[in-house]
């Protein structure tokens, strides 16, 4: 079973979470350094809100969040997702429709309207992004492209050339 617990993984955690992540990441590690990004994560879980994902008793995967008003909504930005994988070596419970649903409620109970996901353009991420979530649509809408400036600015443009962000609402 999943939970959303807040607060942040000890460094053991996240640096297994880290390495375990390498697929989905890749793109950036190529492009800041292995060093960098690890570093920048890091510090990222904590500036902001944070969350781990717990396995069956086992963190599978940590991220933190800001809140941003666009528009006059609630969105949620996932800043720094690193998730990495079960107690028995697997994935798929970040394909499970658990890990869209417990997150989805409990947002919503919080006032939500969706997230705001950035990923670097030519990672696995942002096919992960497209094609898990709105899977099970009773959570999430399919992930709508949008330009990162209509969320973070004019000023964001240079600093996110390489990524594609995304708003994915709640249902």
């Amino acid at each position: 079973m999943l939970e959303i617990v807040p607060g942040i993984p000890d460094r053991e955690t996240f640096d297994r979470l880290f390495d375990e992540a390498w697929d989905k990441i890749s793109a950036e590690r190529q492009r800041i350094g292995d060093r960098k990004l690890r570093e920048t994560l890091w510090r990222g879980l904590h500036s902001g809100k944070c969350d781990m994902y717990v396995v069956d008793g086992y963190v599978a995967g940590c991220g933190s969040h800001e809140d941003l008003d666009i528009e006059g909504e609630k969105w949620l930005w996932f800043r720094t997702p690193t998730l990495g994988r079960d107690q028995t070596g697997s994935k798929a419970w970040f394909y499970s429709e658990d890990f869209q649903r417990i997150p989805a409620e409990m947002r919503k109970a919080e006032g939500y309207t969706g997230m705001i996901v950035v990923a670097n353009s030519e990672s696995p991420a942002k096919a992960a992004v497209e094609s898990h979530y709105g899977t099970f649509n009773a959570h999430f809408e399919a992930p709508e492209q949008v330009d990162p400036s209509s969320v973070f600015g004019e000023e964001s443009a240079a600093n996110l050339g390489f990524a594609t962000a995304y708003k994915i609402r709640y249902r």
